[in-house]
């Protein structure tokens, strides 16, 4: 009976032993002490196998203790510059910057636009445009520029410079900022002066006017030349 109750015992111690080699060991960490919400540091060197690392209000080995730390808003009143707000929130000093300043005291100016100051290099009429930023630009050439500053120009033929006008029906040509348009007689309309347009009080006959051209009367405004 004896030797049973031995030979169990050292079943079990056997059983244990060999549970203990292939369980994960367990994290240091699990059950910490650490207070005042300070963080759980693995450590092999201590011998509790971690360390609290303290918020900057407290200290002690579980951070326990609350620091006697001065309050440099209430020291200082000028410690932010620019309006900036001083705030002391867990022991830790920052400025709350105006919009537009930076800097750890709000020292930094708000940084301008290019456009807005008129330091840009846009040349020959072009638009400044800020980009999506804010802090650079791009610029927007005008039909007859190109290039990034818009310094080149355009090889831009002038169609009204030819025999052949693109304009209709008298309409007189216009090639202004390297873009042509058709300036039109009273009587004419559209981009080309294509148009025809019809007297309110007077029934026009289609194809009459131009039988090239598709008169807009409200009398037919089906029909079509032949």
């Amino acid at each position: 009976m004896y030797l049973r109750i031995v030979f169990s015992l050292l079943t079990i111690g056997t059983v244990g032993a060999v549970l203990d080699a292939v369980r994960p060991p367990q994290h240091p960490c699990l059950y910490n002490l650490c207070e005042a919400g300070s963080s759980c540091v693995p450590d092999n060197t201590d011998p509790k196998g971690y360390i609290c690392r303290c918020t900057n209000c407290y200290g002690g080995e579980f951070c326990s203790l609350l620091k006697l730390v001065s309050n440099p808003c209430w020291v200082d009143g000028n410690h932010c510059l620019n309006g900036g707000y001083c705030d002391f929130t867990d022991c830790t000093l920052s400025c709350v910057c105006p919009s537009g300043f930076t800097g750890d005291k709000c020292q930094n100016e708000p940084l301008v636009n290019p456009c807005d100051s008129g330091e840009h290099q846009c040349q020959n009429g072009a638009t400044c445009v800020p980009d999506k930023v804010g802090l650079g630009y791009f610029c927007q050439c005008t039909n007859c520029y190109e290039g990034k500053f818009c310094k080149s120009a355009k090889p831009v033929a002038n169609p009204c410079s030819s025999d052949n006008s693109p304009c209709y029906n008298g309409g007189v040509c216009d090639f202004t900022n390297c873009a042509f348009s058709c300036r039109c007689p009273l009587d004419f309309t559209g981009n080309l002066c294509q148009y025809a347009i019809c007297p309110k009080d007077v029934e026009v006959v289609p194809c009459l006017i131009d039988p090239c051209v598709l008169a807009m009367c409200s009398a037919n405004p089906n029909a079509q030349c032949r």
